[in-house]
């Protein structure tokens, strides 16, 4: 899809539309209100599919105002936010180069609605003279997501420069995919052509990876992008749902699908049911063992081995709750009326994900 005369009018007539609406608010509410404006570099990995957290319809909720998750902030992001300025620090102490803030909002010439804030330029000593070089991306990451990160293609790893890997090129399977198409899209927007990746996983392991301008892949991301704003955001088509999107109730019909007997689901939901059956039997082998267990602990808490070691405990949990005797014995009139409440107020009430069932 090409991004035509007519889009780009539809564009900006969005745009002057949304910015006109949401005058007067604070920075931090003009800073998501200028994002429903176009699509920035942590957008693309849900416009490709390829971001786990968010899908393109939920995404396309959000440009379109139908949803306003975009402004939730969880603990992850929080301290993603606190620890930035520590990461680029340290890649400036690391490498000798220089790092700055840019308060600009970017966006392409030749497609307004690519647009984005960097989280810093890196400048590089040329004869005395500070040049700008490259983009900075500044990540954290859990311990529990370092099997994503590819250490060998790292430039910096380990407190030291990676010798092997000089140059320290990575590409898309290096590094989690939405942070690679992240980096492309700054550089597209931004028409530098370096981006350096720094990341701190687990809190002690800082890395540094270099990820080049690759044509090929920039082309891909902006046909997806552009595929996106116009026939989805401005025309109004939602995208496709995904397996993700089809567990949330919303999208459930009262409509029934009937399967013909050339239908590969069919073969699918009877190798299903094969494998209940031997997870059920798992499972009562299981509690074979769990029993032979029991009987061998007998009347103690737990078993150890010669050196201490923890094997198996066997105790009496519990949980902390309102005792419903006692509530009545203390209080009975007050319990009574609140029976009463509870049964005026019953309703159905939906789970929040879809479940399947298998005949």
């Amino acid at each position: 899809m090409k991004f035509t005369d007519d889009y780009l009018k539809k564009h900006l007539a969005r745009k002057n539309m949304i910015l006109a609406s949401h005058k007067g608010e604070s920075e931090v509410d003009a800073w998501h209100t200028r994002r429903l404006c176009g699509l920035g570099g942590s957008d693309i990995g849900a416009v490709m599919g390829i971001n786990k957290y968010m899908s393109p319809v939920e995404l396309w909720e959000i440009k379109t105002m139908q949803a306003t998750k975009e402004k939730e902030e969880n603990k992850y992001t929080h301290w993603g936010h606190i620890l930035e300025e520590t990461v680029a620090q340290e890649f400036a102490r690391v490498t000798g180069m220089k790092v700055n803030k840019s308060a600009r909002h970017f966006c392409s010439k030749e497609l307004p609605f690519l647009v984005g804030n960097i989280d810093r330029f890196v400048s590089k000593n040329n004869n005395g003279r500070w040049l700008r070089h490259a983009i900075l991306e500044c990540k954290t990451a859990t311990e529990y997501s370092k099997g994503k990160f590819n250490e060998d293609a790292a430039w910096y790893s380990d407190g030291k420069f990676n010798e092997q890997n000089a140059s320290g090129i990575t590409g898309i399977l290096d590094i989690p995919a939405s942070y690679y198409l992240q980096c492309l899209h700054y550089m597209y927007i931004t028409g530098v052509h370096t981006c350096y990746l720094a990341v701190l996983i687990g809190g002690s392991d800082y890395r540094i990876y270099v990820v080049p301008y690759n044509v090929t892949d920039v082309s891909a991301m902006l046909q997806y992008a552009t595929n996106f704003w116009c026939n989805c955001v401005l025309d109004g088509n939602r995208p496709n749902l995904t397996q993700k999107d089809l567990y949330l109730p919303k999208y459930e019909t009262a409509k029934v699908r009937v399967a013909s007997s050339d239908d590969a689901v069919l073969g699918k939901i009877a190798e299903y049911k094969k494998l209940k059956e031997v997870k059920k039997l798992t499972e009562e082998q299981l509690e074979e063992l769990e029993g032979s267990i029991i009987e061998y602990v007998g009347e103690n808490s737990e078993v150890v081995d010669h050196f201490q070691n923890h094997l198996v405990s066997f105790k009496t949990g519990g949980k902390t709750g309102p005792n419903k005797a006692k509530m009545k014995a203390l209080n009975p009139k007050l319990v009574e009326e609140y029976k009463a409440l509870e049964d005026k107020c019953k309703e159905f009430i939906p789970f929040s994900k879809r479940t399947l069932k298998v005949y």
